[in-house]
Order: structure tokens, then C-alpha cells, then sequence
């Protein structure tokens, strides 16, 4: 998890946190906007990570050369 996704969940339970308190149409459009937001992020992170992590190969040679050694 990142900061960028971190600070937008953080904002996104605060706006739930207000919505269950003051339930009204203003309340809820900026907790399912900030929702949403917080859905794209994630989607975005997880797929960078695996792009990273699979198409790129390894990025490491760190790993290889300790396999050498066995």
C-alpha cells in the first residue's frame, strides 16, 4: 500500500464515518465519489505491481546468484 492509496482510504472512512452520522444526499455523493476513488487507486496499484513484478522479469540479480551457490 502506498501513501497515496493510504491518505484515500483514511479519507474515505471519514466520510463514512460522517455519513452514518448526518444521512443525507450531500453526505453520501462525497463518501461514494471518495469510494470510487479509492477503487480506481487500488486497481491501478495492483496492476503496476504486477506488471512490475511479472512482465519485467526479475529485477534483482541477487536472487539468481543465490541460486548459483546451492
Amino acid at each position: 500500500m502506498n501513501s497515496k492509496l493510504k491518505n484515500a482510504v483514511d479519507k474515505k472512512l471519514m466520510l463514512h464515518n460522517k455519513y452514518k452520522h448526518h444521512k443525507n444526499s450531500e453526505t453520501w455523493e462525497m463518501f461514494r465519489k471518495q469510494r470510487n476513488l479509492v477503487t480506481k487507486i487500488k486497481r491501478e496499484f495492483v496492476k503496476n505491481y504486477f506488471i512490475e513484478r511479472c512482465i519485467g522479469g526479475p529485477k534483482s540479480k541477487d536472487f539468481w546468484m543465490k541460486l548459483i551457490s546451492f
